[in-house]
């Protein structure tokens, strides 16, 4: 063939995904022709964090940039603990602290006034109790919130997510625990610890008398444990764990009331947990709130009451 120029079509495929053509006139050096499309240079392979590991880290650097140094756990543990649940955990406790703004600005203030070593907020550790987790406090500026390692914790391979799922349910339908939502069956044991922080944290001032709260008590049909009988019938508190005790009974009876006169609810009932004393109760009715989109009578009240208290924090209104 008397051609003066040949076509050869270069098939070059871009390491980019895309597949394309390039004409090269074969009077040009064969260099020009791999020029127009050079080959990349390859990135050198780094690992990528799965999305629980990148949620892990948002909601720890969340609770961090409230409370600095305030989360306890050591990496020895961290390796053992099941990362998805301590994920969700952090975000509970983020959750509430966004939601009632004024009660959490306070708070954080007290932990800044802390030195660096003086009490801990958050932290992972074996526990005697087969609780899963607790709220400890003593005193505003020294609380804390632990969980149980074995419960947080993989056995035999087997995440901890599995354990959670099937207790948690199963206290959920034999009515022993207050109803969540299933999307927040994990985090069902931290919005409860989180009811326990907030009716600590609230600021709540009583404005009852003894004998004022106990004829209430009666008339709501509400049961008193010893503690709570010995101070009704002293006629005042002694002490830090007492007057805490009596302003817990003062808030369920204010919630109690809201929800008959609100929402025409007239019950006093959330879980067989929740029977044991006030501060149960009240973590009960929070869980339920905080972890239901439909939340009962009790959970609208308790919403309603926790709203106000935000609003009114600081003024002991």
């Amino acid at each position: 063939m008397k051609l003066k120029r040949l076509l050869s079509t270069i098939l070059s495929v871009s390491i980019l995904g895309g597949i394309s053509f390039v004409y090269a006139d074969s009077s040009e050096p064969k260099q020009q022709a791999r020029d127009l499309n050079p080959q990349p240079t390859l990135p050198s392979e780094t690992p990528t964090e799965s999305p629980i590991e990148i949620g892990l880290k948002r909601e720890k650097d969340k609770f961090e940039s409230r409370c600095p140094g305030k989360f306890i756990v050591t990496k020895k543990t961290i390796e053992r603990v099941d990362h998805f649940l301590l994920a969700r955990t952090l975000s509970c406790i983020n959750e509430v602290f966004d939601r009632y703004e004024n009660i959490t600005a306070s708070f954080v203030n007290c932990l800044k006034a802390q030195s660096e070593d003086e009490g801990t907020f958050f932290r992972i550790a074996v526990m005697d109790k087969s609780a899963f987790a607790q709220f400890l406090y003593h005193g505003v500026n020294e609380q804390e919130i632990k969980l149980n390692l074995k419960d947080y914790s993989f056995h035999d391979g087997i995440p901890a997510t599995f354990h959670h799922r099937f207790i948690i349910s199963k206290h959920i339908e034999s009515g022993f625990s207050s109803p969540v939502d299933t999307s927040r069956i994990y985090e069902a044991i931290l919005l409860h610890e989180m009811g326990h922080w907030i009716a600590y944290n609230c600021g709540y001032t009583l404005r009852s008398s003894v004998g004022e709260i106990e004829e209430k008590s009666k008339a709501l049909g509400l049961k008193c444990t010893d503690s709570l009988r010995r101070i009704m019938e002293r006629g005042y508190v002694i002490d830090m764990q007492e007057s805490q005790e009596l302003k817990e009974r003062a808030i369920r009876i204010e919630v109690l009331e809201i929800a008959r006169e609100i929402y025409d609810c007239y019950e006093t009932f959330i879980s067989t947990y929740g029977e044991k004393n006030d501060a149960e109760w009240i973590a009960e009715v929070c869980k339920h709130a905080w972890g239901s989109r439909e939340p009962n009578g009790l959970g609208k009240a308790m919403l309603y009451w926790l709203a106000e208290r935000n609003k009114q924090f600081g003024h002991n209104k």
